[in-house]
This record gives structure tokens, C-alpha cells and sequence, in this order.
């Protein structure tokens, strides 16, 4: 591995508002996953400590890779190691696309609104919808009628929009558009809110209006 251990500039090692754009795509073939993602530069990554190795190769642009005390400049093309149970963080020198690899060991089962443990909640034209998704399992797939908020509060979670699909980590808030099929997979026990505006207090009348389900993609 090519790697320049060199100090660098202040300019160079900046981090920019967390604002800016991180275009992800994940894709499982034959047991594999691999996640691609065009990161602009100076945007700076912290890894989630896995319980598995994965390799990262770089295909475009230069990142200061960053573990302990250890501060490396990689360029690409080139690959490096990420070791299980291990926290790295990523800090992009220039706009570069990588693509992390990993054996796809998830068994994902559709879940039931019973097992969901979904609790309901409404306030002046609001309704929160809660569900409890355990790892390796997955909400069926469906889209709604318009536009809305949900909020990852716990855990872990892969969301496939159409062929799209994208890692998030909580506490966060994804924005998902109407007619758009999705579905929410937990990589680890996860809790999750779908936020709605409605005048509706009937459960059921709700996931009749605003709710279509579709059938299953995993």
C-alpha cells in the first residue's frame, strides 16, 4: 500500500459542515456487500466499530486515514484494512469514491406489526407511528402518499429506496418521498419513528389512507 505519513496543511485537514452530500449505494451479490460511496472533499468519516473485518478500496482521490495514534495519506489506487471491533476515521483530501467490502452474513425476516411492538402517538395534527425492529429483520416494503419525516432513535438501520440503499446511524432523521417503495432493515436492534400530519386518530383508517404496501424486496 502507497501510503505519505507526512504532516499536512491545516487547510488540508479541515472538516466542512456536516451538511454537505454523501452519495451511497449498497449492493449485495453472491454473499458479498459492498457499499460504494462518492464522499466530496473535506468531509471527515468516523467507522462504526463492526464485528468483522472489511476492505476499503479507493478508486478516486486521496484520504488521510486515521487509527490511534497512526495518521496515513492514501492515494488512489489503492486499498487498506479495516479490523473488527476497531473505530477509524476518514478525512477526504480531494472528492474520492471508495468501496467497502465485507461478507454479507445478514439474515434479514420480514417482521410483523406484532413483533414491531408499534406504539401510536398524536398531538394537533401529528402522528408518530413508534416500532421496535430487532436486528436481522426488516419492515415489509411499501410508499406513501406524500412526503414525510422518520427518525432513527436507536440502533442501526439499512433503507432501500427503489435499487438505492443506504446506512444510517442513530440518532438521526431521514427524509423518504412519496410513491417511492422502501423498506427498513435493522443491522442492529433498532427503534424507529414514521412522522405523519394528519387529523386521523384511527390507526387502521390511516394505514389505509396514507400507507401502500408492496411486496417484499428482501
Amino acid at each position: 500500500m502507497t501510503t505519505d505519513s507526512a504532516q499536512l496543511s491545516p487547510e488540508a485537514t479541515a472538516v466542512v459542515s456536516a451538511s454537505e452530500k454523501i452519495k451511497a449505494r449498497r449492493i449485495s451479490v453472491d454473499g458479498v456487500d459492498i457499499l460504494a460511496q462518492y464522499v466530496p472533499k473535506l468531509i471527515k468519516i468516523t467507522t462504526q466499530p463492526l464485528p468483522k473485518n472489511r476492505i476499503v478500496v479507493l478508486s478516486q482521490g486521496a484520504v488521510l486515514f486515521e487509527a490511534g495514534d497512526q495518521k496515513l495519506k492514501v492515494r488512489a489506487p489503492n486499498h487498506f484494512l479495516l479490523n473488527a471491533d476497531t473505530v477509524y476515521c476518514m478525512t477526504t483530501l480531494e472528492d474520492s469514491i471508495w468501496y467497502g467490502i465485507s461478507a454479507d452474513d445478514t439474515v434479514s425476516v420480514m417482521l410483523t406489526e406484532e413483533q414491531a411492538q408499534q406504539e401510536h402517538f398524536f398531538s394537533q395534527g401529528l402522528y408518530a407511528k413508534k416500532m421496535v425492529i430487532p436486528a436481522g429483520t426488516h419492515i415489509p416494503t411499501h410508499q406513501h402518499v406524500y412526503d414525510h419525516l422518520s427518525i432513527l432513535a436507536q440502533g442501526r438501520v439499512r433503507v432501500t429506496v427503489g435499487k438505492v440503499t443506504q446506512e444510517h446511524v442513530a440518532p438521526t432523521a431521514i427524509e423518504i418521498k412519496k410513491e417511492l417503495a422502501h423498506t427498513i432493515q435493522a443491522v442492529e436492534d433498532s427503534v424507529w419513528f414514521c412522522i405523519h400530519a394528519t387529523q386521523e386518530t384511527d390507526v387502521d383508517k390511516i394505514d389505509q389512507s396514507l400507507i401502500q404496501e408492496k411486496p417484499s424486496a428482501i
